[in-house]
Order: C-alpha cells, then sequence, then structure tokens
C-alpha cells in the first residue's frame, strides 16, 4: 500500500512513534494500540534508538502500514545507500526523508533519488511557518523533481495556515498536528519547530492538547490530503483524540 495511491483516494491519518530502545515485544504490543488510530504508522529515525528499518520491519510483520523515517544526518553516501538497500530488500514501500537536526554532506534530495532507485513512495517534509517562505517553496519544488511523492509538515495550529501552505505546495500535503504534553514545548523549540503563545498556554492541561488535536483533525478532513499526528508525551491517550 504505497501512501500516494491512498491520497489520491481518501484522507488519511497517521501518528508518528519512536523505535524501541530495548523490549521489542513490550513495544510492539504498545505501538499496535497506536495503529489501531491510523492507516499509517510514521518510524521515526533517531540517536539512541534502534534503527527506523529495523523498527518498521518488525510492524509490517506484524501486518501494520508504516511510513519509515531516514535523515541524512551525519551518514555518509555509502551509509545512505546502505539503508535503501536494506529497506528494499525488507520489502518497506514507504518513506520520510528529511536532513536531520545538525545538517549532512548528502542532500536530501539524493536520499529522496536513492529510494527512488527502488521503486519506493518517498515523501519529504517543509515548514508551513518557515521564515523564509520562498526558499521553503522553492525547495520543496527540488524535491518534487527529484521524486517526492507527497508531504508531511511540522505541525500546524489553524485550518487558514494549512490552507495557505497546501496552495503553494506542489506535492500533496499531510499536515502535522500536535498532541503533546507541556514538557514537550521545550523540545518543540530546541528543533526549532514553531508553537504559538496561544497553545503554549493552552497545553498546560491535557484536555486542551485534546481537543485541539481532535478539532484540526475535524477541519482537516474538508479537502485536504490527511494529518500526520504528533502525540508525544500522550500516546497513551490517543484513542481519546475526537475523529
Amino acid at each position: 500500500m504505497f501512501v500516494s495511491d491512498e491520497i489520491r483516494k481518501r484522507f488519511i491519518t497517521t501518528v508518528d512513534i519512536v523505535p524501541p530502545k530495548s523490549e521489542e515485544n513490550a513495544w510492539l504490543e504498545k505501538t499496535s494500540a497506536a495503529a489501531r488510530h491510523a492507516d499509517f504508522l510514521n518510524v521515526s529515525d533517531i540517536e539512541n534508538a534502534s534503527s527506523s528499518i529495523e523498527a518498521a520491519k518488525l510492524l509490517e510483520d506484524a501486518g501494520i502500514k508504516t511510513i519509515t523515517h531516514i535523515a541524512a544526518r551525519d551518514r555518509s553516501r555509502a551509509q545512505l545507500k546502505g539503508m535503501a538497500e536494506t529497506a528494499s530488500d525488507y520489502g518497506l514501500k514507504n518513506f520520510l526523508c528529511m536532513t536531520g537536526k545538525n545538517g549532512s554532506n548528502v542532500s536530501v534530495f539524493e536520499v529522496i533519488e536513492m529510494l527512488k532507485e527502488n521503486a519506493a513512495c518517498v515523501g519529504c517534509v517543509a515548514n508551513p511557518y518557515a521564515a523564509d517562505m520562498e526558499r521553503e517553496t522553492e525547495r520543496l519544488k527540488i524535491k518534487a523533481l527529484s521524486g517526492a511523492d507527497f508531504v508531511i509538515t511540522q505541525p500546524v495550529f489553524g485550518i487558514a495556515d494549512a490552507e495557505d501552505f497546501a496552495a503553494k505546495s506542489p506535492l500533496p500535503v499531510i499536515f502535522g498536528v500536535p498532541m503533546i504534553s507541556p514538557g514537550w514545548i521545550r523540545i518543540f523549540k530546541g528543533l526549532d519547530i514553531h508553537v504559538p503563545d496561544f497553545y503554549e498556554n493552552g497545553v498546560s492541561n491535557e484536555e486542551y492538547s485534546l481537543s485541539f488535536a481532535g478539532q484540526m483533525l475535524q477541519k482537516l478532513r474538508g479537502g485536504f490530503s490527511g494529518a500526520y499526528l504528533m502525540p508525544h508525551g500522550m500516546e497513551h491517550r490517543l484513542a481519546e483524540v475526537p475523529k
């Protein structure tokens, strides 16, 4: 099942998850519960956790559809090529490419091209609140020319913002929907992720975060391609998000 095929037919929901650090069986059980609330699980590629590719294979073997994140980060071209080949050997079909926190000597455009060589469906990332939106849009165009099939954004905090970004994007957009606990505000800001004051003030109450996520989901269903739920610190409350 390719993400690109599904978003042509219907609105899809994806949920962000982190690969296990240990205890794979317990992680798989917990993650399977999250899968009941999504069409795909986004398997993050982060340091100090197991490989996103290995984690995605565990999920796919359990019948759960995934979008595997691959960050260029500090990896060499040979390392990234090897990751693409391993993912292909495992039968993984959907990917999300990004540069990574500290930049890379290998461009995200090259990583997209590597994955497309294996007939994969490849997504890229974008910031709907980029300070230089002209540059962000130009980079999206290059990502599309490199073979990207869709884009997943950082969290969006208003439907007008989503409409404005979608009008600029050359690719179908799956919008990030925040559902975070108060402790994650600091982490988001450390990653240069835009968080408006009204949201930061509201998430001192978990009920606000749940309600906001539900409202954004409902609004995005009215004409957009999909939503990427980011339940950081609130994974245990996914079932409570109003659909």
